[in-house]
């Protein structure tokens, strides 16, 4: 089995609420400190790397990356937080990218944002980043795959009550947490 997958991303996530304005939720979002403790590390499989480092792009900033070579495996850098509502704005820089040499395998690298209640569980997704062919994530009505230019660095910025309204089987007002994570992951079909 062959695979190969990269995500790289520095990210913030900021409130918009009136009065609150630039409060940060994500804590060390762009990532100049070091992960711990903010930041939760994971890896299943072989072959797996989760980084920070200032080289990933142009500026002298520090910007994470996880990666994936061979083998089954996912590697997940995240933090989980609570939110004081759904009038978020979410925005991030990301470069991601997902390659498969062989058909019967499949690989993704994606930013994922998870949507939770109070307890935790998950109501929903969005994933946005690069997916190779045979990869099983498909948009449906509580995930919402954002496909990006795999091997450039882009922008994203959404207000979660939008990207929520593309998510017709999560009740948005059920959603207190919010999970950010850089995710990749490679499996045999």
């Amino acid at each position: 089995m062959r695979a190969g997958i990269t995500a790289l991303a520095a990210m913030a996530v900021l409130l918009s609420a009136a009065g609150a304005s630039g409060l940060e939720l994500v804590t060390n979002g762009d990532f100049e400190s070091a992960f711990d403790p903010a930041w939760e590390q994971s890896t299943s499989g072989t072959a797996v790397w989760i980084e920070r480092g200032t080289s990933y792009d142009a500026d002298p900033d520090y910007e994470a990356r996880v990666r994936k070579s061979t083998g089954n495996g996912r590697g997940k850098l995240s933090q989980t937080f609570n939110l004081p509502g759904t009038d978020v704005r979410f925005s991030a820089r990301l470069l991601a990218s997902a390659t498969a040499s062989a058909t019967d395998i499949w690989a993704a690298g994606v930013l994922m944002l998870s949507y939770q209640d109070l307890a935790g569980n998950v109501l929903g997704r969005t994933a946005i980043g690069a997916t190779t062919h045979g990869c099983p994530w498909v948009s449906d009505d509580t995930f919402h795959l954002l496909g990006s230019s795999t091997g450039a660095w882009q922008d994203w910025s959404f207000h979660l009550d939008d990207e929520l309204a593309n998510l017709p089987g999560v009740d948005p007002m059920q959603v207190r947490r919010l999970e950010v994570a850089l995710l990749v992951e490679a499996t045999d079909c």
